[in-house]
Formats: C-alpha cells, sequence, structure tokens
C-alpha cells in the first residue's frame, strides 16, 4: 500500500507541476493569477486518478478491458486536472 501511495503521489505530482510550470511559462498581455483552492483540487485530482490507474495497473491479472478502464481513469484525471487548473486562473 506505500509503494502505491508514494508512486500515485510522485506520478500524480509530476504531471501536476509539469502542467503548472506550463501554464506559468505562457506569457500574456496580461496579468494572470491562480485561485489557491482551484490549484489544490488540480493537484488532488492528479494524485487520486494516479492512484486509481496504479491500482488497476498493478493487479495479479491484467485484462485488455482492466487495462482499458485504467486508461480511462488516468485520461480522465488529466483532462479533470487540465480544466480544474484552467479554472484556477483569473486576472
Amino acid at each position: 500500500m506505500a509503494w502505491l501511495a508514494g508512486g500515485a503521489l510522485a506520478m500524480g505530482a509530476g504531471v501536476w507541476a509539469m502542467h503548472f510550470v506550463g501554464m506559468q511559462a505562457l506569457q500574456l498581455p496580461i496579468e494572470v493569477g491562480y485561485d489557491l483552492h482551484w490549484t489544490v483540487a488540480s493537484w488532488v485530482a492528479g494524485v487520486l486518478s494516479s492512484a486509481i490507474a496504479l491500482g488497476i495497473a498493478t493487479r495479479a491479472q491484467l485484462r485488455w478491458y482492466t487495462l482499458s478502464g485504467g486508461a480511462l481513469v488516468i485520461g480522465l484525471g488529466i483532462s479533470d486536472r487540465k480544466s480544474t487548473r484552467l479554472n484556477s486562473s483569473h486576472t
């Protein structure tokens, strides 16, 4: 269980940080700020979706539909993280 939690934290926070740095690198002609609550919600979504996907991927028997479910979960997590991240920005 500790390995799953550590892996979910590393993968979820890593992907979140990559997107966060990418958003920070974007230079716009207006000042953009970020709401702390939405930013934290984006991080939580990344870690939780990573935990679910890693939990599916570490099962003893992997079938195509199990892997497809894991791929769907991580894809929805990335999508949710992106939309939450965009909601956190304000001018």
